[in-house]
């Protein structure tokens, strides 16, 4: 029998060909053709066998698992992905630009580079993307001074380690910034980390290999790595730095064999399954070398909530484990602006005592974000080094002390806040006092005040607002000082806050042109100013902008009604107006809509002349049923409008003013109905 195996390869080979000629036809040449295939056959070929070639190399040096070290390291690169165009062609396109795009990069010879061009490119492009979305590619991204922070704290008064662990390590960037400030060779025994993400693995793995690490001096594993750790042979580790995922979920008590693991079974007790924070840091701790440091960036909710997390800093606590926490500052990361803490755990500290650091004025402010300086890094480094008492910024508290306070790790409870408030000399107002015209404080019934922030017992964006009472002092003919407490609706925390209101006529008329000419207020440890310009909102308005920009008139839309009916339920409930009827159905929206412009005026002006004719003029698309793809992208940029408008009534501080600007007083001091 013939063999044809031969003919039969030639013939596929000639087929794939002039299959991709066909792809390319009328938009290349045939004799370009000819070069380019013969270019791309003969880069392949020397690729393949340049691999092929290391691969022999590692194995009669007896390597044999070299290859599991580049095996998937491009799975997620699809040259064929719909999302490069919608044809051969266009993906072509694309793909031709990319390729010239980089043939352009200034690479040179890495030896040479005065930066390391394909970690910091790398490094770039995370940032990037990270900015828009808070993670890139399912990873949440580290900023570079933060990995330098924790880098720097678990280097204290050594200049080399043996090894370095992230145990959830993302792209590795944390890892990375060791080879960074001590030198590669100073990392004597190479660099660890597991991740659970499989894209984020392998860029973590290309990583390590752009930034001139060899494969020989790290491990990076795939999996979960509080069910399912890979490192049990190689631990303990001199160094351990990680941003761990906050308050993801985990097995925790489902899983009746995590109680009996030698990483929790210390504490007595696991992590709630809902909040792995405190598990991270058990694991950490448990593969911590005695003469080691581990840095971990923590929620805040951690250092304070009570149950089984209590429990587990009890046992941190009583064992002397816990050498310092540091409050950063809030905005630190993308996409959220929490203002998270650092924990740092040693094994063998000599005082019993723990460090409290308040770093949360260490910033600098760059567009919308908070960032870390050189200067401010090396400032909270002198601090840990230091260890010493300093007014405002660190406490060294006794751990028995600790104890007293129920295991409470948040830095305020120890760290005195200063107070920035203006000093007022006593006397001298006094004496402006008799001269201003005689009018005594008042109560008055004036309806509510409300205002937006973040509160972390309940852990959501919230209207706070007052009682319907106001303290009022009149100071002259068109000034008045306004003293009220807000309170958060669900769980009671409780904000002062302090208005001057100018009027431009007589503030005691029936119709007062009201501006708040300032505002204070004294901010809880559980309460920050809000997680971002449309906090929970921005996803359903990105949503919007997507659909609209797809030509999904009616899809649009639908984002636009959730975001308006979403705001104005919230408002109603924390002014307490009755949302449901009494079969427990919501009420119709639109008489939601209109009691609370009536209360809190979050209507903007623009779309009627008094703020109460929004049905009659947008009724058309707030009722679509979704079916009118045109009417949709018609009345789009009018209905975008007034979504954000709502949005900037209720978040922005001056524009909930509204709320005290229709308090509309008379001459008895009593509120105008």
């Amino acid at each position: 029998m013939v063999d044809n195996k031969k003919e039969q390869e030639r013939a596929e080979l000639h087929r794939m060909i002039w299959g991709i000629a066909n792809d390319l036809r009328g938009s290349v040449d045939g004799w370009d053709f000819k070069q380019y295939v013969l270019g791309m056959l003969f880069y392949r070929y020397i690729s393949e066998n340049l691999t092929n070639y290391i691969n022999i190399g590692e194995h009669e040096a007896g390597n044999i698992d070299f290859e599991d070290d580049f095996r998937g390291l491009f799975d997620d690169m699809d040259v064929n992905s719909n999302k490069l165009g919608g044809t051969v062609a266009k993906r072509n396109e694309k793909l031709v630009k990319l390729l010239n795009g980089i043939g352009e990069l200034k690479l040179g010879d890495y030896q040479d580079n005065t930066i390391d061009a394909f970690g910091d490119a790398y490094e770039f492009l995370m940032g990037m993307y990270a900015s828009n979305a808070g993670k890139s590619g399912g990873e949440y991204y580290t900023p570079q001074e933060v990995s330098e922070l924790l880098t720097h704290l678990t280097l204290v008064g050594k200049t080399e380690v043996n090894k370095v662990y992230d145990p959830a390590c993302g792209s590795g960037s944390l890892l990375l910034k060791f080879a960074k400030i001590l030198g590669k060779e100073n990392v004597r025994q190479g660099f660890f980390g597991q991740e659970i993400n499989i894209t984020t693995y392998n860029l973590c793995r290309i990583n390590m290999f752009l930034h001139d690490i060899d494969y020989d001096k790290f491990d990076i594993a795939h999996g979960d790595t509080l069910i399912d750790p890979k490192h049990w042979d190689d631990e303990p580790f001199e160094a351990i730095v990680s941003n761990p995922p906050y308050s993801i979920r985990w097995d925790g008590s489902d899983n009746p064999l995590l109680i009996n693991d030698p990483r929790f079974s210390p504490a007595g007790v696991l992590a709630p399954k809902s909040k792995a924070d405190l598990a991270f840091i058990m694991h950490s701790l448990s593969w911590l070398a005695t003469n080691g440091t581990a840095a971990i960036v923590c929620f805040p909710g951690v250092m304070y909530r009570g149950g089984a997390e209590q429990k587990i800093r009890k046992y941190l606590i009583d064992n002397n484990f816990v050498d310092c926490v540091i409050q950063l500052p809030d905005n630190l990361f993308y996409g959220t602006s929490i203002a998270t803490c650092i924990m740092v755990l040693k094994k063998s500290k000599q005082e019993n005592n723990t460090l409290f650091i308040d770093a949360s004025k260490e910033y600098v402010k760059v567009t919308n974000s908070n960032k870390l300086t050189v200067s401010n890094i090396a400032h909270i480094i002198d601090i840990y080094k230091e260890r010493a008492d300093k007014d405002y910024l660190a406490k060294v508290v006794p751990n028995a002390d600790i104890e007293t306070q129920d295991y409470n790790l948040s830095v305020s409870t120890y760290v005195e806040q200063e107070d920035t408030r203006e000093k007022i000399d006593i006397a001298v107002l006094n004496a402006e006092i008799k001269q201003i015209v005689a009018r005594e404080q008042k109560k008055i019934k004036a309806g509510k005040i409300a205002l937006n922030y973040f509160c972390r017992n309940c852990d959501i964006d919230i209207t706070f607002v007052s009682d319907e009472e106001l303290f009022c002092i009149g100071i002259n003919e068109r000034l008045v000082s306004i003293d009220c407490v807000l309170t958060c609706p669900r769980c009671g925390e409780v904000i002062p806050v302090w208005f001057l209101v100018e009027s431009k006529s007589d503030i005691y008329s029936q119709a007062p042109d009201i501006r708040v000419l300032k505002r204070t207020e004294r901010l809880t440890e559980n309460v920050l100013l809000g997680r971002g310009k449309y906090d929970d909102f921005s996803e359903l308005l990105e949503k919007a902008d997507r659909a609209y920009r797809d030509e999904l008139g009616a899809g649009a839309i639908v984002y636009l009604r959730k975001v308006l009916e979403r705001i104005t339920f919230q408002t109603a409930e924390a002014i307490d107006i009755e949302t449901k009827n009494k079969n427990g159905k919501h009420r119709p929206f639109k008489e939601i809509l209109v009691k609370v412009d009536k209360e809190c005026s979050i209507i903007p002006k623009e779309f009627s002349e008094n703020g109460y004719k929004l049905f009659s003029e947008l009724s058309e698309i707030v009722h679509s049923n979704g079916d009118d793809e045109l009417l949709g992208l018609k009345r789009y940029d009018a209905l975008q409008r007034l979504v954000i408008g709502v949005l900037d009534n209720v978040k922005n501080n001056n524009e909930m003013m509204a709320a005290i600007g229709n308090l509309g007083w008379n001459e008895e001091g009593n509120a105008m109905e």
